[in-house]
This record gives C-alpha cells, structure tokens and sequence, in this order.
C-alpha cells in the first residue's frame, strides 16, 4: 500500500509538470522511491519526455527498465518520431520488432507514419503500409487516419481518399485529416467540399481551413470560417494574425491581437515576427518588452523575430543584450536558425568578433549561416574577407544558390573586385546552372559603375532577357553621379521617371548631377517639376548612441531586469530605437546639459506601456531652443525644408555592453529647433521650427513643450498647442 500511495503521488507530481527541470527533479524522486520499473510511471516520465522535446533523456531512462511492454515501448517510439530524424525512429521500431513481448499494435504505427509524412518519404510510407497489412491493422480507425494524413501530406491525394472512401466508421479526425491533405496540395476548392459535407465539425477542423485560405493568401475566406466558428481557441486567432502580418496589414493583426482572451507563446512570436518581416523594427521590440514585463518565457522563434528587429536597428549595444539573455535561457543554441539568426544580428550590428566565434561553433554549417557572415563582412568593408568564406563553402563541398551568389556579388561589389565579381557571375550561370535574377544583373551593374566601367554597365542592362528593375537603373544612375556622367544620367533617369514616377531619390540624384557640373537652371527646372507632382524628399536622419555607466550583468544567476524601467524612443524615419533609463527618483547629470525640464505625466511621449505613476526626468539641451518663451508656435513647411539631426549624439567606446543616453551635440544651428512629442508615433524629438512635422509618420499631431519647469507644470498642458 506505500508503494501504491508513492506512485500516487509521483503521478500526480508528473501531472503538475511544467519544465524539463522539474521532469528531472520528479525522476530523482522516482529513483529514491524505488518506483523506477513502475510501468505506468515509466509510460507517462517518456510521454512527458517527448512534450519537452528530450528524447535522448527518454531513451536514457528507457535503458534502465528491466523488461519494458508494448506501451512502454510505444510511449518511446513516439518522443523519436516528434523529436528525432528519421532513421533514428525506423532503426527504434526495429527494436521493438525484435525485443517487445508482443507485436506491434495499432498504437506503434501512427507514431512512424507521422515522422514519415514529416520527412516526405513516400517509399518508406509505403513500406510501413504494407506491413500494417500484414498486422492485419488498415481496418482500425486510428491507423487508417493515421494513413489518411500521410498520403496527404505526401500528395497522394489519390491514395488518401480511396482510403478514406473505403472506411466504414470515421470520426472527426478522419475527415480533418483529408481536408489537410487537399489543403497541403492547395486544392481549396476540394477541401472546402469536403467541409461543408462533414457532419461535425470541431475546433481543429475550422483551424485547417483558415490556415489552409492563410497560407493560399486567401485572407477574405480566412476571416469568413473565422467569423463563422460557433467556438475559437489561441490556434484560431493566433493564424489568422500570422496571414495579416505576412500579408503587411499590421493594423488587422493587432486589433485581433487586442482581442485574444489568452496569449501564447505562439500569438507574441506571430506579432514580432510580423513587425520585423514588415520593417518595423522598434515595434517588434515593443512587443517583445510588453511579453518579457508578462513572465512569459520565449521560444526560439520569439528570439528569432527579436534578432531580426535588432538586425534592423542595427543597435550593438541592444544586440549584446539579446546576444547574453538568449545565452542564458534555455533556447538550445545547436538549432542552425537560432544560431544563424544570432550570426546575422552580431554582424549587422558591427560585432564581427562574436559573429565569427559562433560560426567557427557551429559542428554543421549551412548555406544561411555562411550567407550571414559573409553580409557582415561586406557591410563592414572586409569584401576579401567575404570572398574567402566563399572559397572555404566551396571546398566544403556545399553547392551555393542564387542568394549565396546575390551576396558574393555585393560583397564584390562594396570591394571593388571587379574581376573577382565577373568570374562568380560566370560560374553561377556556366557551372552551378543558376539563371541570372535581376538582383544579380543589380550587383553587376553596380559593381562596374563604381569601377567607372558605365558603358559597359549599360549595355549589361540592355542585355538582359529580363524587365531590369529600379534597383539596376538605379545603381547606374548613382555611378553616372559619382563620375559625372550627365548624359548617360539623363538618359537613365527618364528610365526611372516612368519606373517610378514618385521616388524622389531619382529626382534628387539627377539634380545633384546637375549640380556638380554648374547647370542650377537645370536643377531649378528639376526641383519645379517635383513640386509641381507633388514630389517631396523624404529628410533623413542618424543617431549615435552615447554609452553610459549601465553594464549588463547578472544578478543570482538571472539577468537584472533593467528592461521593465525603459522607455523606447523611436526617432527618424528607418525607425531606429534607443534605451532611455527612466528609473524613478533618479536623476542623471551631465556637464553638456544647460537646463532641467521635469515631466511626471509622460505618456503622451513615451512608451505606452509605462505607468503614469512613474516619474520621468529628462535633462534636455534647451539651449538649441529659440529664446522666446512662448510654446504655440506658429506651424509652417518650407518647400525644401529637412528637420536638423536633432536625435543626433555623442559616441564614447566602452567595452562593456552599456544602455545608452541620448545627449545632443552642442553644434551651431542654423534654425531655430523646438521640442516635440509626436502623439501617433509616441516618441519625442527635437525638430527644426521650419519643419515641424514627425520625421517618422508626417504627423502634424504634435505636443510642443518649451522652458516647462516644475513651477508651471500644471499650465504646461494649456501652453501646449494640438495641431
């Protein structure tokens, strides 16, 4: 009776389990309890092995059992087929064949035909099949289902449904397993016949459909199945925000974000991958704050998405704290997409070193990881460098695809390898059998302008057998300024006039070319024109980021949570990002800094998420202001006008990886410059008084605050104009 109470209580332990630590700590007890060659234990510790994804423990805890049964057997024959490659599971189900007491049953044979249909392999599908026959097992339902859904996915449509005409009794899952195999084919049409025949329906069976109209693009028939479901789940809300977010409506994905009752793991990594694939960098890390503030633990996905948004930013000191918070959780790094998604952020963000280091770690490197590297090493100036790890994927016996050579040909081009770029171009097209894409003819193209080899470069894009894009005219254009070839520019530039009738990089290159040779009638004449189209320059900006005295460390093993007192200010129009400490009852001082200007309700400027409790202490430059005191400034664009580099700062090296302060230059400016919180992009910025629009969005919603102090706080929202 002891014994039966313990194994009571470690199987109510095992149900309360929650992490593979814990699922280790219960296996200790087991082992002190003697209860080890329990069947019934040892059948749900392997099928608790296999939700963690560990089925080396689970094999490891498998050796130990002195006479395992079928169940026993077949609990780890599923961890295999979920988490191991496939010969790993044949060479198992071998096993069992040989050493089981009894026979394989209609429980061993799903496990193995879902790790075929997961590799694609046809042949040994069949072969499982025909000795299922052999079981005398294609009758049972779950075996049959089981078939169902591999042929489905394999494409067997045939195959499939002469199965599933042929079954006597099916269930739900039989039908949702044919309506996946027409939707893995991309046959809606059919799936959506077979839908609306089946008898009932449940929550999985509408979750195919709309994933099925998501990953077709049908986003319309996706809404409806999703309006029309009698009951949703985390799965149904989180696919249809993935289909928004792929497709770039960014607004739909977050109004149903707003709504989900429950969010997963899942939905945050569908909202910050979104926001990264669709260029909004700053975004996607808010999201992830919000997440990291909530506890909620992520998954190599989420920290994917997280990189990449950091790879946009281009920020080394926040690459550093992914970099270190990725390091210390327990995200497996021996994945190739984690660890090349960490390669490309570390190179894109200037660290070089520690990219290479995770390179040279890697035991089986891939086509992405050396693409990432050698981009890094192109965008840092080290083409030589880039065009070695090329040679060194060769000798390593990995054939290069048309994106390897994309990079390779960039690379040459950022270098000025002039020869070396013509013979990679030769041997994608004569050896590796690779069609040029235009992006490759855009590499060549720029890669013999910068040479200054410009006819040549013309008569490559007049050889295409392809429509050339804007990108290669474009790459002509800039050379033909860079040599001050005006003929050659005028004639490319009414090329891109009718490619892209409202870019105004074109007007504005040619215009510069214009201008290097003295002919400013003509750059009237231009700048005329794209006033009369209603073509306006889009001003650029740049941020440098002054490091300060706050070192990422650990504290007891964890990272200190510095995040949660941070403000996200986004300032120019790539959406660049920096760290702002706003830590309450805390002031930072600077020798640089003239004046103090003290808000307590900040939230119309500052991150969202931050408590209006907080208190915000800004030290701000008001020096760069005009001198008159009164904030409701009369608003006005001049023509020509570009807000000044008003986030521009300071830089100071530091070894450690360092938050960073924003302290404006103490430059001579020309106008007059104003502080302003944009309300639609919640950040603020300091703008030129001839412009006063949001570099971000061309908001004219804009706060201006000026000389506010702590004595006329509470006027501060009178003196504020609404525009």
């Amino acid at each position: 009776s002891s014994s039966s109470s313990s194994a009571l209580s470690v199987a109510a332990l095992l149900i309360s389990c929650r992490s593979l630590r814990s699922l280790e700590q219960i296996h200790a007890r087991i082992i002190r309890k003697g209860l080890e060659q329990h069947p019934v234990l040892a059948t749900r510790f392997l099928s608790f092995c296999a939700a963690f994804s560990a089925p080396a423990y689970a094999s490891s805890a498998f050796d130990r059992l002195s006479a395992p049964n079928l169940i026993v057997w077949n609990a780890l024959l599923t961890a295999h087929a979920r988490h191991s490659p496939l010969p790993t599971t044949v060479a198992l189900f071998n096993l069992l064949r040989r050493r089981s007491p009894l026979p394989p049953d209609a429980f061993t044979f799903p496990s193995l035909l879902s790790s075929c249909s997961h590799s694609v392999a046809l042949s040994l599908g069949s072969s499982v099949h025909a000795t299922i026959l052999r079981c005398g097992l294609e009758a049972d339902v779950f075996v049959r289902t089981a078939l169902i859904d591999f042929y489905g996915k394999c494409r067997e449509l045939g195959a499939a449904r002469k199965l599933f005409d042929s079954m006597r009794h099916r269930n739900e899952v039989s039908w949702t397993a044919m309506i996946v195999g027409y939707l893995s084919s991309g046959d809606l049409a059919s799936a959506r016949s077979l839908f609306d025949e089946m008898p009932k329906r449940n929550v999985v069976t509408w979750n195919a459909m709309i994933d099925g109209c998501v990953k077709s693009g049908d986003l319309v028939s996706a809404r409806q199945f999703f309006d029309k479901m009698p009951e949703r789940n985390a799965v149904s809300y989180t696919s249809l925000i993935d289909g928004y977010a792929k497709a770039g409506d960014l607004a739909s994905a977050r109004v149903l974000f707003e709504q989900l009752p429950e969010r997963d793991v899942f939905s945050w990594s569908a909202m910050i991958s979104g926001y990264a694939q669709n260029g909004q960098p700053g975004a996607a890390l808010k999201i992830f704050l919000e997440m990291y503030n909530q506890n909620i633990k992520p998954d190599e996905f989420v920290v994917v998405g997280l990189m990449s948004a950091c790879s946009q930013l281009g920020s080394l000191t926040l690459a550093k704290w992914v970099d270190l918070y990725v390091t210390r959780s327990s995200i497996d790094l021996s994945k190739a997409h984690v660890l090349a998604a960490l390669i490309d952020m570390n190179s894109k963000c200037g660290n070089m070193e520690r990219a290479a280091s995770l390179f040279e770690s890697m035991p089986n490197k891939d086509l992405i990881s050396y693409c990432s590297l050698m981009q890094g090493y192109s965008l840092h100036g080290a083409g030589d460098k880039a065009v070695g790890l090329f040679h060194q994927m060769l000798e390593e016996g990995l054939m290069p695809d048309s994106i390897t050579f994309t990079v390779v040909l960039a690379a040459c081009s950022r270098a000025g390898l002039v020869e070396e770029g013509r013979q990679y171009f030769d041997l994608m097209t004569n050896e590796h059998l690779i069609v040029p894409s235009p992006d490759h003819y855009a590499c060549m193209v720029d890669l013999l302008g910068r040479a200054g080899r410009l006819t040549d470069a013309y008569e490559l894009i007049r050889s295409m057998p392809v429509e050339p894009h804007a990108g290669a005219w474009g790459a002509l254009l800039g050379a033909c300024r860079l040599h001050g070839d005006i003929s050659l520019g005028e004639t490319i530039a009414r090329k891109l006039f009718e490619i892209e009738p409202t870019n105004a990089g074109n007007y504005v290159l040619l215009s510069n070319i214009y201008a290097v040779a003295d002919r400013w009638a003509d750059v009237s004449e231009l700048r005329t024109m794209m006033r009369g189209k209603g073509i306006r320059k889009v001003p650029a900006s740049s941020m440098i980021c002054k490091k300060t005295a706050f070192p990422l460390h650990t504290k007891n093993g964890t990272l200190l949570k510095y995040l949660q007192h941070d403000t996200i200010l986004e300032c120019g129009s790539t959406g660049d990002i920096q760290m702002c400490k706003t830590q309450r009852n805390k002031k930072y001082t600077s020798s640089a800094l003239t004046k103090t200007s003290t808000y307590k309700n900040y939230s119309d400027i500052c991150c969202p998420d931050t408590k209006k409790s907080q208190t915000l202490d800004l030290k701000l430059n008001l020096s760069l202001m005009p001198a008159r005191g009164d904030a409701s400034r009369r608003m006005g664009v001049a023509d020509d006008a570009s807000p000044a580099s008003s986030c521009l700062t300071t830089a100071s090296s530091s070894s450690e990886a360092e938050l960073g302060m924003m302290t404006p230059v103490s430059t001579e400016v020309a106008t007059p410059m104003v502080l302003a919180g944009c309300q639609r992009c919640l950040m603020y910025v300091m703008l030129s008084a001839d412009d006063l629009k949001c570099p971000k969005c061309w908001s004219t919603a804009l706060n201006f605050f000026h000389n506010t102090t702590t004595k006329n706080k509470k006027n501060s929202s009178k003196k504020s104009r609404m525009c």
